[in-house]
């Protein structure tokens, strides 16, 4: 792992469509942050299925789902006074494998964006730019991608902004 990257609130990927992606909080650094990530953390777990991770997979539309669904279903009752800190909806990425029974031992990810990745700040620009899906299509990782809410509270969208 490369302790002198020059990044800065972006994911490093090993290739961009170019480098204007910094504005969606990806930038091409040479180093693949997405992949050397969950191969770190899914080939070191006691039991892991996996002993490595696959190469990443350019076809991952075609070779899963990406859905958008309902964040407050999981919340419960809630009333306008309280907050919860997640936005209205989330995504979801499922790889064709994970659905159609060809593997029955499908991972999940949980992928919680940075300060101002999210949805609302720069659409699906994020998770869609920085190697993730890529990834998941090739390892039958499900990716899940909640979003944080932005407001008056959390105009950036942070994930640990302060609140009593």
């Amino acid at each position: 792992m490369p302790t002198d990257l020059k990044v800065s609130d972006v994911t490093p990927t090993s290739g961009c469509e170019d480098k204007a992606d910094v504005k969606f909080f990806v930038s091409n650094c040479g180093f693949d942050a997405a992949g050397n990530l969950l191969k770190h953390l899914l080939t070191n777990l006691e039991n892991s299925p996996l002993s490595e991770l696959k190469a990443k997979s350019e076809n991952w539309k075609d070779e899963g789902i990406l859905m958008k669904f309902n964040q407050h279903e999981f919340i419960g009752d809630s009333s306008l006074l309280d907050y919860t800190g997640l936005g209205e909806d989330g995504w979801i990425y499922v790889p064709n494998n994970c659905t159609n029974g060809t593997t029955k031992k499908c991972k999940l990810h949980v992928n919680f964006h940075g300060t101002g990745m999210g949805f609302a700040s720069i659409a699906d620009n994020y998770f869609k730019r920085a190697g993730w899906l890529e990834y998941a299509a090739s390892n039958d990782i499900i990716m899940l991608f909640p979003q944080s809410d932005y407001g008056l509270t959390n105009p950036l969208g942070n994930w640990d902004i302060n609140v009593p």
